[in-house]
């Protein structure tokens, strides 16, 4: 697959924006449905590159969650936080988002197909077989 390296990205968001999260404040009448609501936006903002579950409350389950009407349901950059926000509100479903006390960090992306990896910088050197024996 192609090979490139990007300095604005879909994944790179996680760490050049700001962070919140997201407390839900109220009840859920059906989670399945609010659930795939907010699966769709996470596919829309970060292009098929981030699953929802990247960003959910990994201590509990997001069904639970929404049955109970309170705690923290997700945590991620601000943007996609107020988007979600909004699409509970919606649906009538009282949340409240919160900033995060956390550094934006300058970061590239090395992007392989449908895979990546996330670092400071890359660094490329192309080496020549000449000389070497080879040809």
């Amino acid at each position: 697959g192609d090979v490139s390296i990007e300095s604005s990205h879909p994944v790179l968001r996680d760490y050049s924006e700001n962070r919140s999260s997201l407390f839900l404040e109220s009840k859920v009448v059906d989670p399945q449905l609010v659930l795939h609501s907010l699966d769709g936006l996470c596919s829309e903002q970060f292009s098929g590159w981030r699953p929802l579950r990247h960003y959910l409350n990994p201590l509990v389950s997001p069904e639970w969650l929404m049955e109970q009407g309170y705690g923290l349901l997700l945590e991620g950059p601000s943007e996609f936080v107020r988007a979600a926000s909004e699409l509970l509100s919606r649906s009538g479903i009282e949340s409240q988002m919160r900033p995060l006390a956390t550094s934006r960090i300058d970061t590239r992306v090395l992007v392989v197909g449908r895979s990546f990896v996330v670092a400071d910088a890359f660094v490329v050197e192309v080496i020549s077989l000449t000389g070497r024996g080879h040809g």
